[in-house]
């Protein structure tokens, strides 16, 4: 009798292998990559320890950065290239294969970044980051190893995160949200789907204390919560879209059919 991860697993590789089918059109990469849960999708479950899930989130990542056009957003994206490394050294020892892949990944894509790509445009390119998206850090005091997945799923299903990384040795999840998302609407959700209960962590920049705020319990002013920018800064520049590689009617098609199965297969 399968048991409700055999279930879960059997899941994720009916979607992953959808989505490898899909990264397989180099056309389609930007419009895909706009779609940011389905590459975050793949990065996340590299932390999965089902070797069959791993080597298809690897050829997803290796469809995409065979692809020079998207290289800066897999770089920028908080999470991927973070995914990547840590997926190499926990697996050296274990599955050399699949070390020596993620590798060559990251390798490309650090490579693939200019050494004299000027202070100027990093800076830039940060700044206009800070005004898309939003950072914060989270402190779920029952989180652990049991819970850790259910909390990965469910972050992976709510609408406007971007990208996050989990901890659950320290207890805490930094999360990436877009700029219309509410971090009080996203804390509510997971508690009612994981039953965790998130409290933000805050930093002074002047003295580098930490503290906790209780959002969900406090009415306190908002503008102030963010964690600081530069511990999480992107990594270089973003993916343009040039008019003479945006997608014809036929990849539009592809990229509708892709986002309804995602749709339809999780909850927002």
């Amino acid at each position: 009798m399968k048991t409700r991860k055999d279930v879960e697993e059997l899941e994720m590789l009916k979607t992953l292998k959808i989505f490898k089918e899909a990264s397989s059109n180099e056309k389609a990469h930007l419009d895909l990559l706009k779609e940011k849960k389905i590459i975050l999708y793949a990065a996340t479950l590299l932390e999965c320890d089902n070797v069959n899930v791993l080597k298809l989130c690897l050829e997803i990542l290796e469809n995409f950065a065979s692809n020079e056009q998207a290289h800066g957003f897999l770089i920028n994206t908080f999470g991927i290239y973070e995914a990547l490394e840590t997926l190499s050294i926990r697996v050296r020892n274990k599955y050399p294969d699949i070390q020596s892949r993620a590798a060559d990944i990251t390798d490309k894509l650090r490579n693939s970044t200019p050494p004299a790509y000027n202070t100027r445009n990093r800076t830039k390119t940060t700044t206009k980051q800070l005004k898309r998206n939003q950072l914060y850090l989270l402190f779920i005091e029952e989180l652990n190893e049991g819970n850790r997945f259910k909390l990965e799923q469910s972050l992976v299903k709510i609408k406007g995160v971007i990208s996050f990384l989990i901890d659950s040795e320290l207890k805490r999840c930094t999360i990436r949200i877009c700029p219309k998302a509410k971090i009080i609407e996203i804390m509510e959700k997971i508690y009612m789907k994981c039953g965790l209960k998130a409290v933000i962590v805050t930093k002074n920049n002047r003295d580098g204390i930490e503290s906790y705020c209780d959002l969900l319990s406090e009415s306190v002013n908002r503008s102030y919560l963010e964690y600081p920018e530069e511990v999480h800064s992107p990594r270089t520049k973003t993916i343009c879209t040039p008019a003479s590689t945006r997608p014809n009617n036929g990849d539009t098609g592809m990229l509708k059919s892709l986002v309804n199965i995602w749709n339809e297969s999780f909850y927002w």
